[in-house]
């Protein structure tokens, strides 16, 4: 009998197994070919475009500039210049971005000329999504699966097979979860790494029940060089280093032996990182303090966007308590930013469990530990949205998951219920769980079924904002490769258009700046403005903005869009009009009436500003006009504008 049982649970192993492999393969494949939209995360296209740089041999090269870097580079070179041909990005971390130049070297994405969007005879493209767009996502989508494996491993180790599949199998089925896949975001990556080193810990906790110190040693070396690649995979994991290196001093023995080891391991593999960062910009943290900003200030994106940090301000007023309510509100969105499992908030009433064997005891207060700084750090950093570069909470999901399982089936087994065994109570609760958590997937499947057949290799973009053929084709043909364009989507321009990009900022004066005294100094020009459905979608009257509220401004609107483009929202407000500024001292919401004023004085207002312009440009895409050389139409809404020049400066753009 004993010998059927021990046969009839590796039967259901092997099942469990290949159920939970088939799931897998088939959501990749379903999210990377029938539902896939292309990337439409900034610090994913931001990254893309540095591995592109780096693929081609030039090191970690950004084509994406933020004002308050270029002002402090400026500052640097003695308000000499700034060398942009080798200007090197100081905000991301490395690894993810190194993976992805492998991956667009080995399929010849590094050339971005040789292969660029098709286009059919009369130059239209034929297809609406960037083909690296999937290669980036396939590199991600390889490191999920690497991770769902490695997670699934180790809660094999911990619990069962039952508890493992189970927890996959939620995660699978996550919407959120199956975002992060395709993302481009580091986060696929960090899991590898972090569930790597939780394997070792767990192979640590037997050596040390064993007396096996010398093993202990070599198993907690191999998790914190897991960890030393989670942090050098995105900056923020510094905050779970240290709930590790925490978690580590406390549990070994002799107490702090074995964090004090991992702190040096950890500084020496990012020191070379600090040490590029600190002769780039002045700082081995980079923006990293910038953050600040979206938790006790203005805005993090506020700050790179203008050249003077003094504009913006940091309230330091009731600073601790602020810090605790923002750690509450990662609390309270556990639930959504762990894939909206319902057991994954299960994992803090299995603190007050003791489990028998130490190895579940030691990763459960391992997690804990990590979770808590991790919560530190994105309340310090404003991270909030479940899909972000920032969200940490999303790789503690198996484990809060697994936790959160493991428990409710111990309390399934003491139940006594007459009629159902355990293990139909124990199915019951599997397939109810994994029916809330994938409620969101299964309500959008037929949809995304439906328009990825009907769609096929056109495939349908992220739009708005995002438009790839725009930028692939039209914008990089009439641009060239070694002025900027200043833009509001400058980390989508950098990559699909491979063209040097500013972030437009808020302010005249910063524009102002830049574009008569650090560019010129520099040996570049400004040689347009875009602007996109970045800045202007919540006006636009149809189905992306549905509501009265929206187009009349009200809950967002037109107060969202001059939040976020300031002295430059009339650009956006407007956005069948574009206003041409050739660099003349000129405020451009002087074209724009404020709030209550009459018809007579807007017009007068207006004549002011034509006077101080000289040769005012409103052009509407929807016309012609002859004092430009030719309207190439772009996208719904948007045009590429050259304009007559007696010099041999380069256009002025609007888009």
């Amino acid at each position: 009998m004993a010998v059927n049982s021990t046969s009839k649970q590796r039967n259901n192993s092997r099942t469990l197994r290949l159920i939970v492999f088939v799931l897998l393969v088939g959501m990749c494949v379903f999210k990377l070919f029938v539902s896939y939209r292309g990337l439409n995360q900034p610090e994913a296209m931001d990254q893309a475009q540095i591995a592109r740089s780096f693929a081609n041999g030039e090191g970690f090269k950004t084509n994406f500039y933020r004002p308050v870097e270029l002002s402090n580079a400026y500052s640097l070179s003695d308000r000499s210049g700034v060398d942009l041909t080798a200007f090197r990005d100081t905000n991301h971390a490395p690894l993810n971005i190194v993976s992805m130049a492998v991956a667009l070297k080995a399929s010849g994405y590094d050339n971005f000329e040789a292969k660029k969007m098709p286009v059919d005879a009369n130059g239209r493209p034929t297809e609406y999504l960037y083909d690296a767009d999937r290669v980036i996502s396939a590199t991600s989508c390889c490191y999920f699966a690497l991770a769902m494996v490695l997670a699934y491993l180790l809660i094999a180790r911990l619990f069962d097979d039952v508890v493992a599949s189970s927890t996959i199998l939620c995660l699978l089925l996550s919407d959120l979860m199956l975002d992060y896949s395709i993302s481009g975001l580091a986060q696929p990556l960090m899991m590898c790494c972090l569930f790597g080193a939780l394997h070792a810990v767990v192979s640590a906790v037997s050596a040390n029940e064993n007396g096996e110190r010398h093993w202990v040693m070599a198993y907690m070396g191999v998790a914190f060089v897991m960890i030393t690649l989670m942090v050098l995979s995105g900056w923020l994991s510094m905050w779970l280093a240290i709930g590790f290196l925490i978690f580590a001093a406390s549990y070994f023995r002799p107490y702090g032996s074995y964090a004090l080891a991992g702190g040096v391991i950890l500084l020496l593999g990012v020191s070379v990182s600090l040490w590029n960062n600190s002769n780039a910009c002045g700082s081995a943290f980079g923006n990293a303090f910038y953050g600040f900003y979206n938790s006790f200030g203005s805005g993090m994106e506020g700050v790179l966007r203008t050249t003077n940090v003094a504009n913006e301000s940091l309230n330091s007023s009731n600073l601790v308590l602020r810090f605790f309510g923002l750690m509450f509100a990662q609390f309270k969105s556990l639930y959504v930013n762990t894939g909206s499992v319902i057991v994954a908030p299960f994992f803090f009433l299995a603190l007050f469990n003791k489990f028998k064997r130490n190895q579940v005891q030691a990763i459960k207060w391992a997690t804990l530990s990590m979770w808590i700084f991790a919560c530190m750090g994105m309340a310090l950093y404003g991270v909030q949205a479940p899909l972000s570069s920032g969200q940490l909470a999303i790789l503690f999901a198996p484990l809060f998951v697994a936790y959160g399982f493991s428990l409710t089936f111990n309390f399934l087994a003491r139940l006594n219920v007459q009629g159902i065994t355990f293990r139909q109570a124990r199915g019951l609760t599997i397939i109810l769980v994994i029916l809330i958590g994938s409620g969101s997937l299964v309500a959008n499947l037929p949809k995304d079924l439906y328009m990825g057949i009907w769609l096929g290799d056109k495939g349908r973009p992220h739009y708005p904002p995002y438009y790839p053929p725009a930028l692939n084709i039209t914008l990089a043909d009439a641009t060239n490769a070694t002025d900027v364009i200043a833009t509001d989507q400058p980390w989508a321009v950098a990559w699909y258009a491979n063209r040097r990009a500013l972030w437009l900022p808020r302010r005249i004066d910063d524009y102002q700046f830049l574009s008569t005294e650090v560019f010129p100094k520099s040996g570049i020009a400004i040689q347009g403005i875009v602007i996109t459905p970045s800045s202007y979608a919540p006006i636009i009257p149809s189905a992306y903005a549905p509501s009265e509220d929206e187009r009349h401004g009200r809950a967002g609107g037109i107060n969202s869009v001059e939040r976020e483009m300031g002295d430059f929202a009339p650009l956006a407000i407007t956005w069948p009009l574009l206003l041409m500024d050739p660099n003349n001292d000129v405020f451009v919401n002087h074209f724009a009436p404020r709030p209550g004023m009459d018809t007579e004085s807007a017009e007068a207002r207006a004549q002011i500003a034509r006077r101080r312009l000289g040769e005012i440009v409103l052009v509407s895409t929807g016309g012609t006009n002859a004092q430009f050389d030719e309207i190439v139409p772009l996208a719904s809404g948007a045009a590429v504008l050259y304009r007559k020049r007696a010099t041999a400066a380069q256009p002025t753009m609007g888009l």
